[in-house]
């Protein structure tokens, strides 16, 4: 916890990075696009003081909180994640479909990178990539799996 009350605060990120040595362009932070529409204000500073030292920030679960739409020009934000359950049933949810495209639009019109999360078929993979999903995530990239002890 950061002096200034918070578990995760700028100030307390940039003296971790100090101390590691880790360089802020290494990092991506996914922000739950419901966090930033209880604490818009609080978001709006994170993001931005941190994206100012070339951190990079994934609104993730977008969809998920339609209401935030109109704060998305405000935030410093890379990369839009369309949530898992638009992705699912792309190809035969016409309503999804309707969806995922008016997101990757704002997206292109914001200049956001996008992401769909859950892509767990090459038919789901296939679609995304025909309406111009840029990255994807799910199990038709690859499949959990232990990590190997480092020795």
């Amino acid at each position: 916890m950061c002096w200034c009350g918070r578990p995760w605060c700028p100030a307390a990120l940039n003296t971790i990075l100090d101390h590691t040595g880790v360089s802020p362009s290494q990092l991506c932070f996914e922000v739950a696009e419901s966090t930033i529409v209880t604490s818009l204000d609080y978001a709006h500073r994170f993001v931005n003081v941190l994206h100012g030292v070339g951190c990079r920030f994934a609104l993730d679960k977008l969809g998920s909180g339609i209401g935030s739409f109109s704060n998305l020009r405000h935030l410093s934000i890379d990369y839009l994640k369309i949530d898992g359950a638009f992705i699912r049933d792309l190809e035969t949810d016409t309503v999804n479909r309707a969806m995922v495209t008016a997101m990757i639009k704002l997206a292109r019109t914001l200049d956001f990178q996008i992401i769909a999360e859950q892509v767990e078929n090459q038919a789901s993979f296939d679609t995304v990539r025909r309406m111009g999903v840029g990255f994807v995530q799910g199990y038709v990239i690859e499949r959990p799996r232990a990590l190997q002890p480092v020795h």
